[in-house]
C-alpha cells in the first residue's frame, strides 16, 4: 500500500517492531508449555541447533554460489520449505 520511500521505510519499521515483539513473547510464553525436567534441554538444544545452521549456511552458500546459483537457490528453497 505504501508509495513512497518514507512510507515503505515506515512499514518496515512497524513491522521489525512487532516482528521481534512476537518473538520476545513466544520466547518467555513456549517454554512453559514443557514439564520442567525437559524445558531447559529442548531450549538449549534448539539453541545449538540454530547455532550450528547459522555457521554452516554461509560456508555452503559460499561453496555453492560459485558453482550455479540455481543450485545455491534450490537448496536455501529446499531447506526453508523443510524446517517449514
Amino acid at each position: 500500500m505504501a508509495t513512497s520511500l518514507t512510507g515503505i521505510l515506515a512499514a518496515a519499521v512497524w513491522m521489525s517492531f512487532f516482528n521481534l515483539g512476537a518473538w520476545g513473547a513466544l520466547y518467555a510464553y513456549t517454554p512453559e508449555l514443557y514439564p520442567t525436567e525437559v524445558r531447559t534441554t529442548g531450549m538449549g538444544w534448539a539453541s545449538g541447533m540454530t547455532r550450528i545452521a547459522g555457521a554452516l549456511a554461509p560456508t555452503l552458500g559460499g561453496y555453492l554460489l560459485p558453482l550455479s546459483l540455481t543450485l545455491a537457490l534450490t537448496v536455501y528453497a529446499w531447506s526453508a520449505w523443510w524446517v517449514d
